[in-house]
This record gives C-alpha cells, sequence and structure tokens, in this order.
C-alpha cells in the first residue's frame, strides 16, 4: 500500500509543482484537497484525520495480576490515539459516468478496523434511477453507519452501531434517485463476512434501504452546523436478511451459517439552530449450539443443533442545538438494545452529553463528550450470541449485578 500511495503523490506532485496546470486541467485546492478536471476525468485528493483522547472510570475494573494494584479497582486510566488517519481517491475515469473511490486507512487498526483498504468503490451511474456500484463499500443500513465518521455530533457513533449495522463489505448495489432527489432507494448482496474478510461459508447478506426526503435532499450528516440554516426532514426504512453481519460465530457451518432478520427506521430533521435524529432496530437470529451428538458422551459425533431465535431492538435518539450558529453546539444522546427480549434486566444504555466546536463545519473542528455506559444487572446471564457486537465486559461479566463505566472523549479532527 506504501508503494500505492507513494506512486500516487509522486503523480500529482508535478502538477503541484508546475507554475500552471497543464492546457485543459483545471485545478482545485478551495476545500482543502485537491482536485484535478480534465475532460470526463477527475481526481480529487482527500485526507482525514482524527485525534482522540480517552478518560475512563471503569467500575470494578482490575486489570493488574501482580503488584500494588492486583485487587483494587483500576480507577480513572487515559490513552491517546490516532483513531482514524485516512486518504482518500475519487473521481471519474473516461466517462463522467464512471467513478471510483478509494479510501485507505492509514492510522492504528484493531479489530473490525484492522484492514488497510476502507473503500474499493466503482460506480457505473449513467442512468440517476439506477446505478450499479461494485467493490468494497457500506451495506445500506442505518443512518448513522451511512453518516461518515468525519461527520459524527458526537466523538463516536452509538453503542447500536455495532450491534445492528453490517458497515463495510464486499459485494454489487443497485441505488438510484429520482430527479428532485426527494425520493431514493439502494439494494444489495454482499458477502456477510465483513470489512476485507474473504468469503467464509455459502450465505450472502441482501440489505436494502428506501429514502424520502420531502422538503429537499438531505445528505447524511448530523448536526445543524453543514446544512445552512436549512428546514430539512428524512424518512427511511432499512432492511436485511441472509449471513449473520461482520463474520460468523460457527466457522464449522458452511452450508447453513446462522442468518439474521433485521429493521430499521430511521429519521432527522434540521431547522435553523436545531438537529435531531432517530433510529429503532428490531433482528431475529438464528442460533446454533455446536457439541457432541450424545450429551453424555463427549467423544460422540459432533452436531449442531438449531435453538430458538434470539430477538434484540435497540434505538438511538439524539438532539443538538448550535448555541452559536456555525460554531458551538451542544447535544445529547440517549441509545439502549436489549439484547434478548426473553430476558429481563439485561439492556446496555449509553448516555451522553457533547460540547463541539467549529471552525470550518465537520471539515475542522474540535468535540469534547462526557457519558456513561451502563449494563443492567442480567447482561452477564446473557448467552455469547445475544452479546454479540455489544460493549464487552470480559472479566467483569457476572450476573446479577449492574454496572456504569463513566467516560470522557475529546477529538480534534481535520477532513477534506
Amino acid at each position: 500500500m506504501k508503494v500505492l500511495i507513494s506512486s500516487v503523490l509522486l503523480g500529482i506532485a508535478p502538477a503541484l509543482c508546475a507554475p500552471a496546470a497543464a492546457a485543459g486541467t483545471d485545478v482545485d485546492m478551495s476545500k482543502g484537497g485537491v482536485t484535478f478536471t480534465s475532460g470526463e476525468n477527475s481526481l480529487h485528493l482527500g485526507a482525514l484525520a482524527q485525534f482522540r483522547w480517552t478518560a475512563l472510570d471503569a467500575e470494578q475494573m482490575d486489570r493488574d495480576t501482580a503488584g500494588p494494584g492486583a485487587g483494587k479497582e483500576d480507577g480513572l486510566s487515559q490513552k491517546f490515539e490516532v483513531r482514524r488517519m485516512r486518504v482518500k481517491l475519487a473521481g471519474t475515469a473516461f466517462r463522467s459516468w464512471l467513478g471510483y473511490a478509494f479510501q485507505f486507512e492509514l492510522g492504528g487498526t484493531e479489530g473490525d478496523r484492522a484492514s488497510k483498504i476502507n473503500d474499493a468503490i466503482i460506480d457505473i451511474a449513467r442512468n440517476p434511477l439506477a446505478s450499479l456500484r461494485l467493490g468494497q463499500f457500506k451495506a445500506p443500513f442505518s443512518l448513522q453507519q451511512l453518516t461518515s465518521s468525519a461527520s459524527q455530533e458526537f466523538v463516536d457513533r452509538a453503542i447500536t452501531d455495532k450491534r445492528f449495522a453490517p458497515g463495510r463489505d464486499q459485494g454489487l448495489m443497485l441505488h438510484g434517485r429520482p430527479s428532485g432527489r426527494r425520493f431514493g432507494y439502494e439494494m444489495g448482496a454482499f458477502n456477510g463476512s465483513g470489512e476485507s474478510k474473504a468469503q467464509e461459508d455459502q450465505g450472502l447478506l441482501y440489505a436494502g434501504r428506501l429514502l424520502w426526503d420531502p422538503l429537499g435532499e438531505y445528505k447524511p450528516s448530523e448536526s445543524a452546523v453543514d446544512h445552512s440554516g436549512k428546514t430539512l426532514l428524512h424518512f427511511g426504512l432499512s432492511a436485511r436478511t441472509g449471513e449473520l453481519i461482520r463474520g460468523t460465530d460457527h466457522p464449522e457451518l458452511f452450508t447453513h451459517p446462522d442468518n439474521e432478520t433485521a429493521l430499521g427506521v430511521e429519521g432527522a430533521w434540521t431547522w435553523g439552530r436545531l438537529f435531531a435524529m432517530a433510529e429503532y432496530f428490531r433482528s431475529a437470529a438464528e442460533t446454533t449450539d455446536i457439541g457432541p451428538s450424545d450429551p453424555n458422551d463427549p467423544n460422540s459425533p459432533v452436531a449442531a443443533t438449531k435453538g430458538p431465535n434470539l430477538r434484540a431492538a435497540g434505538l438511538n435518539v439524539q438532539f443538538g442545538v448550535m448555541v452559536v450558529p456555525g460554531k458551538i453546539e451542544i447535544a445529547l444522546r440517549h441509545a439502549q438494545i436489549d439484547p434478548d427480549d426473553r430476558t429481563a434486566g439485561d439492556k446496555v444504555i449509553e448516555e451522553r452529553v457533547v460540547f463541539g466546536y467549529f471552525w470550518k463545519g465537520h471539515r475542522l473542528k474540535a468535540q469534547a463528550d462526557a457519558g456513561t455506559v451502563t449494563w443492567q444487572r442480567n447482561f452477564g446471564s446473557l448467552s455469547s450470541a445475544a452479546r454479540r457486537g455489544l460493549p464487552a465486559l470480559t472479566d467483569r461479566l457476572v450476573s446479577g449485578r449492574e454496572l456504569t463505566d463513566a467516560e470522557v472523549r475529546a477529538q480534534m479532527q481535520v477532513a477534506f
């Protein structure tokens, strides 16, 4: 990847250093990045950098196994991180309707972010009513997931995101918007294995979304800062079915992996200094027990037994006010997940308040949020399948005890 990025930078360097662009080529650096345009060909070079500080006071957390800290709560812990450092290449090639977008992660990567390639997209958009997208990109489900990480109202997305939204995957999608752009649709088929992961079974993930913007097109961006005081309404309905999102729990199940069906309802509203958004999710997932065919004989052949469907629900609500128009915002968030409707007192609840200061909208901003994540007393009694995609408790996973972690986060962002 370093070779690729070096080649791109070496390729554009002569244009940047030349006293004037080549004949027939326009160069625009007015928005922070650089865009080259020549006839039907274009190239935009952009970047995103997020530098974050986090202070966490985790209840009953003790990570010391020796020394004076063993047997005592850790108390406040702090960390600095380069949360995201990305380079993006996007534009059109050969024809105005043939688009591309490639995005690379250069910062520290872990878990779901372990891939160095975020997006690898080819868009065939000759007809706005039916465009075809191929490659790796975000499956069409959940407004907050489809809103760029650079355009979030809080330092990061709500706890509902990893539990219900597929995120990036490899596949294809048909999408379109009629003239006026008040209606739209997106529907596609994907591996279901997650970002930059190979297909792992015979299952596929199918996802689709319907959009309605009655007062004019709503471009996904949280906070009123990027909407120029416009009054906008957005409604959407998402659905997905097929393979469990972000990879299987059971690599043993190739021909009949666990499937999940989920629905999502979304809404967003901006009016002057105000912004609000909400999402509600419901899902039903298959569960499989892997073990000996004879419970009394651990050496008997391994069998896979389908259990009852696991039903979950989630909600995320946010409301923000631009205290100083275009500059300062304060917002509140309440999010919660009920991982298993058969268990009472098992919810995970997130509550936060955020302060945002904007110099150039979302492109140059500083944010600080503070809040809590609470695991209700029966969360520890849930199965591993029910806890999938939720904030982990690791060795604190004890039934009958409610835990609340307090967290403060501050982030500086540059995006262009």
